[in-house]
């Protein structure tokens, strides 16, 4: 897609060249199809990134214990515990959502799988 992408733009600077030197309707027509193309495929392009991100963060006396990540394809998992909050024995599989789990002054996830496809 990028390789095509390239192309339409430099047969966009090709074609501005033999519009402005010598003006047809042909040649700008071509032109303006062009232009409409490479800003399709600019479009397509955004959305064919990928964002994966895993965090897992336990501070001020919090625990994550016997608690694996999974992350398929694009997605986000964060964990945190924290001041004296725990996770334990809880999975996560991401196939592309996002999650975040937090335990907090005392608080407990324990057992508490979750599973997106």
């Amino acid at each position: 897609m990028a390789l095509i992408a390239v192309l339409v733009t430099a047969a966009i600077g090709i074609l501005t060249n033999v519009v402005t030197d010598s003006f047809t309707w042909t040649a700008a027509v071509v032109l303006a199809l062009l232009i409409v193309a490479a800003g399709v495929l600019a479009w397509l392009q955004t959305g064919t990134a990928t964002r994966r991100s895993v965090r897992q963060r336990a501070t001020r006396a919090g625990v994550i214990r016997r608690s694996p990540i999974r992350l398929r394809g694009a997605g986000e998992v964060s964990d945190r515990a924290d001041r004296h909050g725990r996770i334990e024995r809880s999975k996560v599989d991401n196939a592309g959502g996002r999650v975040e789990r937090r335990a907090s002054g005392g608080g407990v996830i324990d057992r508490s799988d979750i599973e997106i496809d």
